[in-house]
């Protein structure tokens, strides 16, 4: 069974550096793939030579 979170829990949790490692790192990886795939779309859609 789940214990409940509370909100001040929550917080805490949030502040603990190796969580705000691992979201540092998912939220880079995230940013990177969607700027990869917007600069793949772009090629794609805009190429010079269509």
């Amino acid at each position: 069974m789940a214990i409940p979170l509370q909100s001040e829990n929550f917080w805490q949790l949030l502040r603990h550096p190796r969580l705000s490692r691992i979201y540092a790192v998912r939220w880079s990886g995230q940013l990177t793939d969607g700027i990869f795939q917007s600069a793949l779309a772009s090629f794609v859609l805009f190429s010079p030579e269509r």
